[in-house]
């Protein structure tokens, strides 16, 4: 899809997932000043909401009532998620390699994506504040595909690590 987009930029954001709109602009002024390539509008710091508060936003539209509780919410993958949500200069993302379309189904492929920057020396900016994951039923696409999948997409990110390796021998 980021090949189909006539922006400048573009978000890849998840579709269960918000975050206030001033981390958003935050994002968005970095990525216009030109000095990161890619932002994450949240400082990795992904908390999860529960069925009664997802509920609640999706029928108010309301942030607020999250930033006012987050504290007592549970944190996603620690204090250190990848996933989400990023924004980044579309030509600048393609010409890096864009998505590594070697994952199948739901994996490691943020985490590889942010490795693979890094390994490349380009910048990553964090959006102060927090994400949230709105509740919702599972579906088979919500979780670990079979085990021959994962091995495949844990075997792809390691390759990715690898490069980083190869590079500081």
């Amino acid at each position: 899809m980021i090949h189909l987009a006539k922006t400048k930029f573009v978000a890849v954001w998840d579709a269960d997932v918000i975050v206030p709109v001033g981390q958003i602009i935050s994002s968005v002024d970095k990525l216009r000043s030109d000095l990161v390539f890619l932002t994450l509008p949240y400082d990795g710091r992904a908390f999860l909401t529960d069925k009664y508060f997802a509920d609640l936003f999706k029928k108010t539209g309301d942030i607020e009532v999250f930033m006012k509780l987050f504290t007592g919410m549970t944190l996603m993958y620690g204090y250190h998620s990848t996933g989400g949500a990023f924004m980044t200069n579309k030509k600048k993302y393609l010409k890096a390699g864009g998505e590594n379309e070697k994952f199948y189904g739901w994996g490691p492929e943020d985490a590889e994506r942010l490795k693979r920057l890094e390994i490349m020396n380009l910048s990553v900016h964090y959006s102060a504040g927090p994400l949230f994951h709105l509740w919702h039923p599972r579906g088979k696409t919500s979780w670990y595909a079979n085990n021959k999948i994962e091995i495949q997409n844990r075997r792809e990110f390691i390759e990715t690590c690898r490069r980083s390796c190869k590079k500081e021998l």
